[in-house]
């Protein structure tokens, strides 16, 4: 059941970007979006880029769990690595059930918030542009992937960590783009970059070698020092969630 012979292996942004200089290009028949498997867990590194102002660089490891036909997905997330505002929390989204949680289990902290959208499969969008096609690998062992690019206009309050100030209502435009095998859908990288009044923002999103087309169960578990229903409080844990995992178009959770 494993795709990981379908995805190449996790590199950082700017080596993805000279791996990418280095392909070989090939022909294919038009593409059209696809949607991911309906279940599949991985792993995906990420990176995300501040200029103009005093953050620098946040790193992220995200663990992926998707599982379409019960409409629920999970991301395990440490983010902000090696720095003092290093944090770790689960996002457990349940569209049956409209609602997701947020939780820190070292903390025991938990927040439960409604989800405010249905739930939607995964992948490329479908007003998403196929601008290139390629192969990676060598001799017999190629793996044929797309590349797809979508300029959209994201609420910038999703993006916003705890205690920042408010920000302009209005972003530039923001550019993104996702690689995905052609056969199988499987996401390869995401790339964005978010032109904003005060800074620019740039969020690179590699995925790992060993994506499987299995999830498991427990990887949907809700704590039991979570609350049974919607309520306010640890608004932290969504601010910095919001924040790590608003920016796809592909895969939307909030």
């Amino acid at each position: 059941d494993s795709l990981s012979s379908f995805a190449p292996p996790k590199t950082n942004m700017f080596g993805t970007i000279f791996l990418l200089a280095a392909l070989i290009s090939s022909t294919f028949a038009a593409a059209t979006p696809c949607t991911f498997p309906d279940a599949w867990s991985g792993g995906a590194d990420n990176e995300m880029y501040y200029r103009r102002d005093a953050r620098g660089t946040g790193f992220d490891t995200v663990y992926i769990a998707y599982d379409a036909a019960n409409q629920r997905t999970a991301c395990e997330v440490e983010s902000d690595i090696g720095s003092e505002n290093a944090k770790n929390f689960t996002v457990i989204a349940l569209f049956e059930k409209k609602t997701v949680y947020i939780f820190n289990t070292k903390e025991e902290r938990c927040a439960a918030v409604n989800l405010e959208r249905d739930f939607e499969k995964w992948g490329i969008p479908s007003d998403a542009s196929n601008v290139d096609d390629y192969t990676t690998g060598a001799l017999t062992e190629t793996i044929h992937n797309e590349e797809w690019l979508k300029e959209f206009t994201p609420n910038k309050t999703d993006i916003r960590r705890h205690g920042d100030p408010p920000q302009p209502p209005k972003p530039e435009h923001v550019y993104w783009s996702m690689d995905v095998t052609s056969d199988h859908c499987v996401p390869v990288v995401e790339f964005v970059v978010a032109e904003f009044e005060e800074a620019t923002y740039l969020v690179n999103n590699v995925f790992y070698y060993d994506i499987e087309a299995t999830v498991d169960a427990k990887d949907f578990d809700i704590p039991s020092f979570c609350p049974g229903e919607a309520r306010e409080g640890n608004e932290d844990l969504v601010a910095n969630a919001k924040k790590a995992l608003s920016f796809s178009p592909a895969m939307k959770i909030f």
